[in-house]
C-alpha cells in the first residue's frame, strides 16, 4: 500500500534524541554492560517500544524491550541511565534494581492524584500490568528509592477478577484517565479492552466480543477488535473517549455511549497512537515506517517517513518529511513544554528515540475540528453559488422558450452556428445543440419540426452526451 500524500504545510523536522543505533551484544538481553550514566546519543538501545514524558521532572522514560528494562533520560543533563535491572524474569521489589521484567512493552506516566509520579507498564510475556514507583530524593526522611508492584494479572487468559486473579494475554499498551486514575488496557491476544479500577484493582472487560476482525457497534454486544496493540485516552464530557489502534484501523470507544466506531481504516499497521491538543490523532505505522496525522473526519496526512513518493521505505535518516526515515516506529509521547512542543517516537528497529518538531497547528486547541468546519462552510457556500447560477440559467431558458425562442440560442452571429442543426424561426441556425451537447428542438409553429429531429440525430452521431452536468471530485 502506498502512502497517500504529503501536506506541504505539515512537514516536520525529524532528529535523533537518544541512541547510537549499534547492534546489541549477543548477551545483551541478560547482561547489558553499559555505563551507569551516559549521553543520550551514546546509549545502546535494544528495541525501544513504550515512551512516557514527565514534564515535572523534565524526563523521558523508555521501555527497552530487548533487555527487559526501563531507562530514564534527563533533558537538562542529556544523560540516560538504567531505571530497572536487566535480569529476565518476574519479580516485584521495593528497589528498582531488584525488580525483574519479561518483555515490557507499553508505558504511560500516571498523573492521577492517587498515583501521581508513577509509571504503568504492560508485560507481554508475564501477562501483567505493573506499577513503577519512581525514586524521590527530595522528601527528607520520606525519600524513597522507588519500587515495582503488580497491579493486575499473573496468568494467561481472559478472566476478569481483582488484581492477580485477573488474566490477560499479551497486553501491549495502557491509557490512564488522570481525573479518576482508571487504567484502560489493550489486551492484544484477547482482542479486548479491559478496565482496571484505581482503588480495588478490579479488572473488567469493557469492549470486544470476538477476534481477528474489526466490527463497529455496541462495545459489549457487537464490537470486535483485530488485535488491539495501542491505546490512548482523550478527555471529553462527561466521560473520556479511547483511541484504539488495531489491524489496519484506528477505532474510537466512547465510554459514555459504549459505542465503537472507526475513525480511519487507511493505515496499515498502527502500533502507536496519541491525540494532540488540536484534535488530530497521530499514529506510528509500523508497516509503512511513517508518522501519520488523522483529523476528526478521518482524513490522513503523512507527516514524516515512508520515503519520497510515500512508498513505505524503511531506513534511518534525519531530515524533513519524507526524507526522514524510520524502521518500525512504535510508541509515541508528546512534549508540551513551550520551548519544545514536539513528538517523541520509539524507532524500534533503528534502536533510537526520534524527535519530531510539530507545527503550531497541532498545539492549537480544537484546530482540527475548526479546519473541518471552515472547509465545510466554504464548500457549502460554493455549492450555494453554483446552485444559484444554475437556477438563474434555468429561469432564463424558460423565459426564452416562452417568447418563442429556443433553449440554447447559440452564437449571436448566425454564421457561427454549428452545422449539425437546422434553423428554427427567423432563420436562426442555432436550433441544434451548440457543439452538439443540447437537443436542437424548435418552437412548434415557428420553426421546422424536422430541425429538432435532425439536430437530435446529428448530436447522437457525434457521440455527444445529453447530461453533461457531472459532480466534481475531491482529492484527499
Amino acid at each position: 500500500m502506498s502512502l497517500s500524500h504529503f501536506a506541504k504545510t505539515s512537514l516536520v523536522t525529524v532528529s535523533t534524541l537518544i541512541g547510537c543505533g549499534d547492534e546489541p551484544a549477543p548477551n545483551a538481553a541478560t547482561d547489558d554492560k553499559q555505563p551507569a550514566e551516559q549521553s543520550g546519543k551514546d546509549c545502546k538501545l535494544h528495541g525501544p517500544t513504550g515512551l512516557a514524558f514527565d514534564r515535572l521532572n523534565s524526563s523521558l522514560y523508555i521501555v527497552d524491550t530487548g533487555v527487559h528494562r526501563l531507562r530514564s533520560y534527563h533533558f537538562k543533563t542529556d544523560k540516560i541511565a538504567p531505571l530497572t535491572g536487566t535480569t529476565l524474569g518476574y519479580t516485584d521489589a521495593s528497589s528498582l534494581e531488584q525488580a525483574k521484567f519479561n518483555r515490557p512493552h507499553g508505558l504511560k506516566f500516571d498523573h492521577s492524584e492517587k498515583n501521581r509520579g508513577t509509571l504503568v507498564v504492560t508485560e507481554v510475556i508475564n501477562d501483567t500490568i505493573r506499577r513503577v514507583t519512581l525514586p524521590n530524593q527530595n522528601l527528607g526522611a520520606n525519600s524513597t528509592k522507588g519500587g515495582v508492584s503488580t497491579i493486575a494479572g499473573a496468568n494467561t487468559g481472559k478472566k476478569d477478577g481483582i488484581g492477580k486473579a485477573a488474566e490477560f494475554s499479551k497486553p501491549s499498551d495502557v491509557a490512564i484517565d488522570t481525573s479518576t486514575g482508571t487504567i484502560f488496557v489493550a489486551d492484544s491476544n484477547n482482542c479486548r479492552i479491559r478496565q482496571i479500577d484505581p482503588v480495588t484493582n478490579a479488572v473488567t472487560t469493557i469492549a470486544g466480543v470476538g477476534e481477528d476482525t474489526n466490527v463497529d457497534g455496541h462495545a459489549l454486544k457487537e464490537a470486535v477488535f483485530n488485535v488491539p496493540c495501542a491505546i490512548a485516552l482523550a478527555h471529553r464530557q462527561p466521560h473520556p473517549i479511547l483511541y484504539i489502534a488495531c489491524g489496519n484501523a484506528v477505532r474510537v470507544l466512547n465510554t459514555s455511549t459504549q459505542q465503537v466506531t472507526t475513525l480511519c481504516s487507511s493505515v496499515v499497521d498502527p502500533r502507536g497512537v496519541i491525540e494532540t491538543p488540536s484534535g488530530h490523532v497521530l499514529v506510528a505505522d509500523h508497516h509503512t515506517h511513517s508518522i501519520i496525522a488523522i483529523d476528526p473526519a478521518g482524513q490522513t496526512v503523512v507527516l514524516a517517513g515512508g520515503g519520497s513518493g510515500g512508498k513505505g521505505v524503511s531506513g534511518y535518516c534525519d531530515g524533513e518529511g519524507p526524507l526522514a526515515l524510520f524502521n518500525c516506529p512504535t510508541g509515541l509521547t508528546l512534549d508540551d513544554r513551550t520551548d519544545e512542543r514536539c513528538l517523541y517516537v520509539a524507532d524500534t528497529k533503528n534502536r533510537r528515540v526520534r524527535k519530531l518538531e510539530l507545527p503550531p497547528l497541532y498545539w492549537q486547541p480544537g484546530a482540527a475540528q475548526i479546519a473541518i468546519t471552515k472547509a465545510a462552510e466554504a464548500k457549502a457556500e460554493e455549492d450555494a453559488k453554483a446552485a444559484a447560477i444554475a437556477a438563474a440559467a434555468q429561469v432564463a431558458a424558460v423565459a426564452a422558450a416562452s417568447k418563442g425562442g429556443v433553449t440554447n440560442a447559440g452564437p449571436a452571429d448566425p454564421k457561427a452556428a454549428p452545422a449539425n442543426g437546422k434553423a428554427g424561426a427567423g432563420g436562426d441556425k442555432s436550433g441544434a445543440a451548440e457543439n452538439g451537447h443540447t437537443n436542437g428542438t424548435a418552437t412548434e409553429g415557428e420553426g421546422d419540426k424536422k430541425a429538432g429531429k435532425e439536430g437530435d440525430k446529428s448530436a447522437d452521431e457525434n457521440g455527444s452526451c445529453r447530461a453533461c452536468n457531472s459532480g466534481g471530485c475531491t482529492i484527499m
